[in-house]
């Protein structure tokens, strides 16, 4: 099974269902389940540092998770989603004016605020549309890779859980 490895508080957004898109500067041409893998913690990040701006501290607060150095989980993989597409994002412009206003769709549906708040949304990255969150009944601790890595699916098959959205 292939894995990515993000930062937190982004694979736990992903993992809790309120993240369904992944922007990435790079594309791929893999589709299918693809685990989310929350990378080390570090403190000084500022991926980590959003954590505690709005509106991720509001949306993890909604799921009981208000204090993100001790209530999210570091090096492990935390869920399983499929990957469905993989899209350039000037191919899901609608009514472009300039780019900190255009209104993004995929597939006819308008693309939330809050998704819009949770990436980094230019018309040259890609839009990884993800569904059917997994959560883990347990966290698989493991190492993390940048790119697209291999993690066996015997590992993580036994731990999934229910879909979450």
């Amino acid at each position: 099974m292939k894995a990515i490895t993000l930062t937190q508080p982004y694979a736990a957004l992903i993992a809790l269902g309120e993240k369904r898109v992944e922007t990435r500067g790079w594309s791929t041409p893999y589709r299918g389940p693809l685990a989310i893998h929350a990378g080390r913690y570090n403190p000084k990040s500022a991926e980590y540092q959003a954590a505690f701006d709005e509106p991720i501290s509001d949306i993890l607060a909604s799921h009981g998770i208000t204090n993100p150095q001790t209530d999210l989980i570091f090096s492990a993989v935390v869920c399983v989603v499929d990957l469905v597409a993989c899209v350039r994002m000037s191919d899901l412009i609608v009514g472009r004016s300039d780019w900190l206003n255009e209104r993004y769709e995929y597939q006819g549906e308008r693309i939330s605020k809050q998704e819009i708040e949770l990436g980094y949304w230019r018309p040259e990255r890609y839009a990884w549309v993800l569904r059917n969150p997994q959560l883990l009944r347990a966290p698989l601790v493991t190492r993390g890779y940048q790119g697209l890595w291999d993690v066996d699916e015997r590992q993580v098959a036994p731990w999934l859980s229910a879909s979450v959205a």
